[in-house]
């Protein structure tokens, strides 16, 4: 820990300094002490123009904001699998998953998480996510009147995480140590505890009045003021440091190892037959709640570089051109009077808001001549262009990510080209950030798995309103059961997370439906309609519901019934033109006839046939009824024939 922060000190003041720009404060004096900024084309030393209307222009701010907004547009597409197929329970978990991180997305506010952590990424160059258990969350169970707990999440810097720096690969790391200030009284509160681990040093956890390094620049920057610099809060009165120590699986410590010091005491220590409790046995990796994400890789060095750093020497560069701009131009807007000592005098001539130049008279001597100010030169705005053109450049943005198209472009195949080119930069850059998320996800539903002991109505309530298909046993199998932790993969879908062009989406699709690529898309038919609602739910929208939609959903809760061998009937109402293409669909499915049981293939089968004698009793009583409709027809033919002989009766004899 001593070496990870004599190590980070001076990163931290240049942390300091990035956010600080990216902000839009642009005094360099808000990162006392920092390092200078060496660059080739700046010098060393770079003051804050302090001069009265001195302005900066901020082009850090619409980098950063561009970058987020597009790291952050497209919802990451899941799909989770079981990695046993033989376990019923283990198929369900993975059946409801991509259910419950839907939900989860929503009620955990995912969106904000990616949000925050594209920005720290952006600026500082390395974020971390913290998945973890809390306890504190959640609603009160009747039979211990303490709360269920939930899962959590924390967006941290790595201002409060230290590794080890000589080992540049984060999945590799022997140890992490997360260091944030809590209240005092918490600490003592939380940690009294008499399970396993707990070591009941309470009284030993003092408050913090000294200087934590990195920890307190973090602190600092929470009570930052825009143009009035950080100062000293006094954040840590009547708290103390928490620093949690996960590490990893050894021969010592097969199950990893956990340790809380507060205030200097160690309050808890893991058992070593328990190990850390994020761990899990079918993953060695799993061994601490953190996933880490870097911007872009510093080259033999763990700590990534963000998008800030190696733009900043030419915004401090920009600035340098701004001051001299705006100096010139005060300078030749001010008038310049030559005049004679004592010459100006009261209700002759004022010199307030003027330049003013005096002399004295010498005998025979030209007057003295005042210059007039000189524009600056062509080539000096022209660098202050090209400057702003290489923070982009090297930002690896464009400006019609921002939504501003070149001068001169119009055609929108054109701008829709640059878009492309611009994306493509970021290509390698997102496909970790998927994994960022694939790997976070994945914890989140393993943490789900294997601490949520008590079904979570919240939770309940909005996956049945997600998804109205889903099965209670499957919820069940998922939420309140046996650690489940090993039967779930969760992957996001490659690319899912790179935004697309909304219009040249809609535009293939509809190239597809009509070329017949989609398949029978536009036919008036249940394989149609089941098309056709995919392809809306491609889009974001919802497909209206119909007398279609609720059949095929009844022949699908079917179909797991009969996998889990309960009844069903089959009812005069189903609609088989609906039920037997699914339920043949399912018997034909390869995954189904390797994993099925012949009890489950005979069911199944079974109730196919059911349906086909169903159709077949249908057929016979419509053929019936036909028979008994053209009968009364006939019927009523002859009568009418017989009524109209008698009407006509016999002529009269002459």
């Amino acid at each position: 820990m001593s070496d990870d922060q004599k190590y980070k000190q001076t990163w931290a003041k240049q942390c300091k300094q990035w956010v600080a720009f990216a902000n839009g404060d642009q005094r360099i004096d808000t990162a006392t002490g920092a390092a200078p900024v060496i660059n080739n084309s700046q010098p060393q030393t770079y003051n804050y123009d302090r001069r009265q209307n001195m302005y900066t222009t901020n082009e850090i701010d619409p980098i950063v904001r561009t970058l987020a907004s597009y790291m952050c547009r497209a919802k990451p597409a899941v799909e989770c699998f079981p990695s046993n197929f033989e376990s019923e329970e283990e198929r369900n978990a993975a059946r409801v998953s991509e259910i419950i991180h839907n939900a989860k997305y929503e009620i955990d506010n995912e969106y904000l998480n990616s949000r925050m952590s594209a920005f720290w990424a952006l600026v500082t160059g390395n974020v971390y996510a913290k998945d973890f258990w809390n306890p504190e969350k959640g609603m009160v169970v009747s039979e211990t009147g303490l709360k269920s707990g939930d899962n959590d999440t924390a967006i941290l810097s790595a201002l409060s995480i230290t590794v080890d720096n000589s080992c540049t690969c984060f999945e590799k790391q022997p140890y992490i140590i997360e260091s944030y200030y809590m209240d005092y009284d918490w600490a003592k509160t939380m940690f009294n505890q008499e399970g396993a681990g707990y070591t009941g040093k309470i009284e030993e956890i003092k408050g913090e009045s000294g200087n934590v390094g990195t920890i307190d620049t973090l602190e600092d920057m929470k009570y930052s003021v825009p143009f009035q610099g950080y100062q000293n809060s006094s954040s840590k009165k009547g708290k103390c440091l928490v620093q949690e120590i996960y590490i990893k699986p050894c021969y010592e410590w097969p199950q990893g190892r956990l340790v809380i010091v507060a205030g200097g005491a160690t309050v808890y220590d893991s058992p070593r037959e328990e190990g850390s409790p994020y761990f899990m046995p079918y993953d060695e990796e799993m061994w601490h709640p953190y996933t880490y994400f870097g911007y872009e890789p510093y080259i033999g060095r763990f700590l990534h570089k963000g998008v800030v750093e190696p733009i900043l020497p030419l915004q401090m560069r920009l600035n340098e051109i701004n001051g001299a701009i705006l100096e010139n131009a005060n300078t030749l807007a001010k008038p310049n009077i030559l005049a004679a000592v004592n010459q100006l005098k009261k209700g002759v001539i004022s010199g307030k808001g003027a330049m003013v130049y005096t002399y004295s008279p010498i005998p025979n001597a030209a007057i003295p001549t005042v210059l007039g100010g000189t524009p600056l030169p062509a080539q000096f705005f022209n660098e202050k262009k090209e400057i702003i053109e290489h923070m982009v450049r090297i930002a690896g943005t464009n400006f019609v990510m921002s939504g501003q198209p070149p001068s001169g472009v119009s055609a929108a195949s054109a701008i829709s080209q640059l878009l492309e080119n611009a994306t493509t930069q970021q290509s390698d850059i997102m496909k970790s950030w998927e994994f960022y998320h694939e790997a976070r996800y994945q914890k989140k539903l393993r943490i789900i798995h294997k601490f949520m002991k008590y079904p979570n109505t919240k939770l309940n309530e909005y996956i049945k309103f997600l998804n109205k298909n889903l099965l209670e046993k499957q919820i069940n199998d998922f939420i309140g059961q046996q650690d489940l932790s090993s039967g779930t993969i969760l992957k996001i879908q490659y690319a899912s997370m790179i935004p697309k062009n909304e219009m040249t989406k809609r535009e293939m699709y509809d190239k597809w439906a009509k070329d017949g690529i989609l398949g029978p898309i536009t036919e008036p038919t249940p394989a149609g309609a089941k098309l056709r609602s995919q392809l809306i739910e491609k889009f974001g929208e919802k497909p209206l519901e119909s007398e279609e939609s609720t059949e095929l959903k009844k022949a699908k809760w079917e179909n797991d019934r009969i996998k889990q061998m309960l009844p069903v009937e089959v009812s005069q109402y189903d609609n088989a033109a609906i039920h037997m293409p699914c339920h043949i669909g399912e018997i034909q499915d390869p995954t189904y006839l390797e994993k099925a049981t012949d009890e489950q293939k005979i069911a199944l089968d079974n109730h196919i046939q059911m349906h086909q004698q169903q159709e077949a009793m249908k057929a016979q009583q419509a053929q019936l009824q036909q028979m008994q409709m053209a009968q009364l027809q006939a019927n009523s033919e002859a009568a009418k024939t017989s009524a109209s002989t008698k009407n006509m009766g016999v002529p009269p004899q002459q």
